[in-house]
């Protein structure tokens, strides 16, 4: 599985129920990878692009579990929200973002 966000694959990156299992800087800083494992007990990634106004407001924990993800179309840019709740949330805004199965299915 691999996603592109756009309009239409939009709903493919609301993953409710989803645990962050880790973070990652890519390409000199430019990009973020977020692993997470989903609702299906799947680990999947959102790598996002040319990464700005990243805030990471999460209380210790050691798997936040997430309520809400969200992505919404900013001008030319992507908004992408993760919530997790009383845990606290991750914001970004990006160029892209693609979702994809960690194992390559």
């Amino acid at each position: 599985m691999r996603v592109e966000l756009s309009e239409l694959t939009e709903p493919s990156f609301r993953l409710c129920d989803a645990f962050l299992e880790g973070f990652s800087w890519l390409n000199d800083g430019h990009d973020v990878r977020l692993d997470l494992t989903n609702g299906f007990q799947q680990a999947v990634q959102i790598t996002c692009r040319w990464v700005t106004n990243l805030q990471i407001e999460l209380k210790p924990n050691p798997k936040p579990f997430s309520w809400e993800c969200s992505a919404e179309k900013v001008g030319d840019r992507w908004h992408l929200l993760l919530d997790f709740a009383s845990t606290g949330s991750i914001q970004l805004e990006c160029e892209s973002a693609i979702l994809e199965s960690a194992t390559g299915d």
